[in-house]
């Protein structure tokens, strides 16, 4: 029994591993392809220079191996990961009374607003912010189911529009917030 492989020279992609009871080593081939003797698993391991060889760890299942450099590689775009930070943030949430806590121990809004926020009220500072905005960015309706959730959620949301628009009003910014939320994108 003879263990074979085929691989694509350019880069050391194993694309087939097998055995025969015959040899087979000299059968035809397409352009590019090389044919060596041995087994190996190719989702483990490549070939260079006519030797199997295993892949390094791989670091996320989003990497992609560069035969180039026989390094991992991150093929995601900016806009790749800014819908995943996105993505992230929309499944994040934490208790009310803990953002608060967090938010004042972190210096992000005074105790008194976490204190009176913590009662399910907008505090005053936060209200004249939202209240700034015009209509076109924070319409009425808007307000209105901001305020209802605000007062009835005791689960916030990381894109809770109060949230966002507070944090905003108080200097906070959105690295601030994803950190005192623990927002976890995707390796």
């Amino acid at each position: 029994m003879i263990y074979f492989l085929k691989y694509v020279v350019a880069t050391g992609e194993i694309t087939f591993s097998g055995f025969s009871p015959d040899p087979i080593m000299d059968q035809p081939l397409d352009d590019g392809e090389a044919m060596l003797e041995g087994q190996a698993d190719p989702s483990l391991y490549y070939v260079v220079d006519g030797a199997i060889t295993p892949y390094p760890a791989r670091p996320n299942p989003w990497a992609r191996f560069d035969s180039g450099t026989h390094e991992w590689i991150d093929p995601r775009t900016p806009a790749d990961m800014q819908a995943a930070l996105y993505a992230a943030r929309a499944v994040t949430s934490m208790d009310r009374s803990e953002l608060l806590i967090r938010m004042a121990m972190a210096g992000m809004m005074p105790a008194e607003d976490a204190e009176i926020a913590a009662g399910g009220i907008i505090p005053p500072t936060i209200q004249a912010a939202l209240d700034a905005l015009p209509p076109e960015v924070f319409p009425p309706e808007a307000q209105m189911v901001a305020r209802i959730k605000w007062r009835s959620d005791n689960v916030i949301s990381r894109v809770n529009p109060v949230i966002v628009l507070a944090a905003a009003a108080l200097g906070v910014t959105d690295e601030q917030m994803d950190a005192i939320f623990e927002v976890r994108i995707p390796q």
